[in-house]
Parts: C-alpha cells; sequence; structure tokens
C-alpha cells in the first residue's frame, strides 16, 4: 500500500492523516454498535465530518508533539479495518505509552488484533522511542484478554479495578509489556 509505514502481506498500518477523515468516520459509523459493546459510546457530534476533521487535527498535532500516536489498519484492498494508537506517552523513566485499538467486526477473531499489535510494538520501539507498552481490558471481554495474552502482555493482578461497564459491575484489567 502506498504510504504504508509497516506491510505485512494481510495488513497495512500507518500514522493517521487529516486526509483519512471520510476513511475513518465510515469506519466508524459502520461498526458503531459494535465498538459501544466494548468501550464508552463516542459522542454525537464525533459522527459528523466537520467535527471528526477537528478531532483528527488535534491527534496529528498530538503525534507531532510526541504525546500519543494514532495509526490505521487497512487490509490489502486499502479499507480500513482497524485502528491502533499509542496514548498517554510518558518520557520519564521507563518510557512507556497506553495501547488501544478497535478492530472492524467483520474482521474479528480473524488475527488482525494480534498481528497489529506485533507491528505497533515494533514502532513503538525503533520509531517511538518507547520501551514498555500498557494496556487495559474488561473481564468481560475475553477476546481482548486473549489478544493481549498471546501479544506477551503481562497481568498486574495489584492494579485491577472494579468498573460499572453498561450498568453492570465489572472489572478493568491491567498489563504491561517490556520492549523488544
Amino acid at each position: 500500500m502506498k504510504n504504508a509505514l509497516y506491510t505485512t502481506p494481510r495488513i497495512h498500518i500507518r500514522p493517521l492523516t487529516l486526509a483519512d477523515t471520510d476513511a475513518v468516520l465510515g469506519f466508524e459509523r459502520d461498526n458503531r454498535e459494535w465498538f459501544e459493546r466494548w468501550v464508552p459510546a463516542r459522542a454525537k457530534a464525533y459522527f459528523a465530518f466537520e467535527s471528526l476533521q477537528k478531532i483528527n487535527g488535534d491527534l496529528v498535532a498530538e503525534a507531532l508533539g510526541g504525546t500519543a500516536y494514532m495509526h490505521l489498519i487497512f487490509d490489502i484492498n486499502a479499507r480500513v479495518i482497524g485502528r491502533i494508537n499509542l496514548t498517554d506517552i510518558m518520557r520519564k523513566a521507563t518510557p512507556s505509552g497506553e495501547l488501544g485499538y478497535r478492530i472492524a467486526q467483520d474482521m474479528a477473531g480473524q488475527g488482525v488484533a494480534t498481528q497489529a499489535i506485533g507491528i505497533i510494538e515494533n514502532m513503538a520501539y525503533t520509531t517511538y522511542g518507547l520501551e514498555q507498552l500498557r494496556a487495559s481490558c474488561l473481564e468481560s471481554n475475553p477476546a481482548s484478554f486473549a489478544v493481549l495474552q498471546r501479544s506477551g502482555f503481562v497481568e498486574n493482578p495489584e492494579a485491577k479495578r472494579d468498573f460499572e461497564w453498561q450498568g453492570r459491575p465489572d472489572i478493568m484489567r491491567q498489563f504491561t509489556k517490556n520492549l523488544p
């Protein structure tokens, strides 16, 4: 894929740009209900082109400032099938960032998340200078837990915290992985 930073036979990953706003909007709209099963709902304004363009502009600026790195995951047909991000970047002590991702519903269970995490780990270390990644997932989301385990993340049981999700009690599990 043209302008892809990292490419495998199945997926391409590159940083978010302002030119991606239409594609991101379609991806988010198409998968809105699916995502809202696992993460808090986005504000209604997020789904308006002008609002998303502003948000994307802010995200691109964060990447330039080194405080967060947003990426898109594409399939071999150049369709956005996911997002994978490094946020809450800390440069003191052990340089680290928080890993987050979302995969299109029709691509779930096909190894996309695991493959994308492997790519972003390499980017985090070689491109962004990070030495550790943090991640979290709800206990009620066993698929995300399995992806993190397969990717070599280690759970920190002391960091578990009670969490209310969609009106039900849940537990937020915390993980780390040292790089490379």
